[in-house]
């Protein structure tokens, strides 16, 4: 196994991406993250483990991850995210892979507007309510009326 790092993380830059591939990590800063930025050979350092686990205690242990594997690193929390690469059998699955969804609701006029097919459901179930509660409510109505 192989850890390429660009010249701004061995300078000392936080590191922001582990992204692994054909059996070698590439370490990435959070500047040059956001600018995209290509480089050539001279600007790719081969680091060793301990540098980096002096840089990142909790990576220790973590690296042995498969091939197209990323790890994300949020120095505010501490956290670390080991995101492998997802499997599917070749079915389109367009829709998104989040693992978290703190913030998810459900609006019913948004669902309307977007499903304008799926109308005649929630209309035909209202009117059934409707007709239920007329005859319902005369049912119970009229003895009421007739004993009092």
């Amino acid at each position: 196994m192989k850890i390429l790092a660009t010249k701004t993380v061995v300078e000392g830059s936080q590191i922001n991406v582990l992204h692994k591939e054909n059996d070698t990590w590439i370490l990435i800063s959070k500047e040059e993250f956001n600018e995209s930025i290509e480089y050539d050979e001279d600007n790719i350092f081969v680091i060793e483990e301990e540098y980096l686990y002096s840089r990142i205690p909790n990576l220790k242990g973590k690296l042995n991850q498969k091939d197209k594997t990323t790890i994300n690193i949020d120095y505010t929390t501490g956290e670390i995210s080991i995101n492998p690469q997802h499997f599917h059998f070749g079915i389109p699955t367009h829709g998104v892979k989040a693992t978290r969804q703190a913030n998810a609701g459900f609006n019913l006029l948004h669902y309307l507007t977007v499903t304008k097919s799926n109308y005649k459901k929630p209309i035909t179930i209202l009117l059934g309510l409707l007709v239920c509660a007329f005859f319902l409510g005369w049912f119970f109505y009229i003895p009421f009326v007739l004993y009092q």
